[in-house]
Parts: structure tokens; C-alpha cells; sequence
């Protein structure tokens, strides 16, 4: 018998995807932990990824176990009830908080580091990046994340809309 291969069997073969239907319960515990029932199997601490981070926020959401093997993939948040995509929402932000810069105050360089002081749409924020490549990552067309020590992310949507002065800051780390 032939050794069966991706090639002659095609990838469904290899990749079962499971989908999360309705039927699945979340539940938040008081401590803030997910929790999720679904096939008569319970999960006591469940996370939710985007499979696409910055092009489908609210569709292909990998739910995975504690151990971060994948259980399977919401579709939709929408085709689940409105009390049901509010506690997806929130724990799907809690993971991608991302600050959006709307200014940038100023950057440092000190000893091969960043002192960014920068305005967000939550306030003042000062924090350090490396100045070494993949700390300021081009996600699409003047869209960037900049990654600090702590591997926080501040998101830049349109680097378009900042300044002329604000962009001339930091236009060497790009």
C-alpha cells in the first residue's frame, strides 16, 4: 500500500477543522476565567485567538484548551446570542489590547533601546522597545504595531494620519 501524503490525499485529510456552533455555552468564572461546555464536554479554562487578526475581527476565532490545543473555530461571533458575543468580545480584547498612537511625544534612542513617550486613545504612555528589526511591524499599507520589551503591542491603523513631525520621529525605525 502507497504512504499516504498531503499531496496524494489532499490537506482535509490532514487538517480536521471542528466548528463551534450556538449550541457551545461560555461562561466567565468570577476570577475571570473563560469557560466553555460544548459537545457534552466541559472546558474549565478556554482562550480565544484570532485566526485573522487584522482583517476578520469577528469571524475564524480559534477556541483552544489551557494546554493551547485548539478545540475548534467559531465562524461567526454574530450567528451566537448578543450575551454570548459581548463575553466574546471582551476576552478577545483583553487579549489584543492594543493602544492606538495618536501622537507621538517622542522617542529616544538609549544604549540600542527606544524611549517612546506617546499619546493613545487611553491616555499618555511611555514605554521601551528594542531599535533592533520586529519591533515595528507594517501589518498593510501604513498600518504598524510596535512592540515593546514586555511584548505589549501600540497600534499605529494609518500612519498617514499622524504628523509630518510625528512620522519624521520615528521614519528611521520603519
Amino acid at each position: 500500500m502507497a504512504e499516504k501524503t498531503i499531496t496524494s490525499l489532499g490537506l482535509t485529510e490532514f487538517a480536521e477543522l471542528k466548528y463551534i456552533t450556538p449550541k457551545a455555552e461560555f461562561a466567565v468564572t468570577d476570577g475571570g476565567i473563560l469557560r466553555m461546555k460544548w459537545d457534552d464536554t466541559e472546558y474549565p479554562r478556554v482562550t480565544l485567538h484570532r485566526i485573522f487578526p487584522f482583517s476578520t475581527s469577528d469571524h475564524y476565532i480559534s477556541v483552544q484548551d489551557k494546554e493551547n490545543n485548539e478545540i475548534g473555530i467559531i465562524e461567526n461571533m454574530a450567528d451566537f446570542p448578543a450575551d454570548v458575543q459581548e463575553i466574546m468580545v471582551s476576552q478577545i480584547n483583553l487579549r489584543y489590547f492594543a493602544p492606538v498612537i495618536q501622537s507621538i511625544t517622542s522617542v529616544k534612542e538609549d544604549f540600542g533601546y527606544l524611549l517612546w513617550t506617546v499619546e493613545t486613545d487611553v491616555g499618555t504612555m511611555v514605554f521601551t522597545s528594542q531599535t533592533s528589526q520586529g519591533m515595528m511591524v507594517q501589518v498593510a499599507d501604513n498600518h504598524y504595531l510596535i512592540i515593546d520589551l514586555d511584548g505589549n503591542r501600540f497600534e499605529i491603523p494609518d500612519l498617514r494620519k499622524l504628523s509630518k513631525k510625528d512620522v519624521y520621529k520615528i521614519e528611521m525605525y520603519i
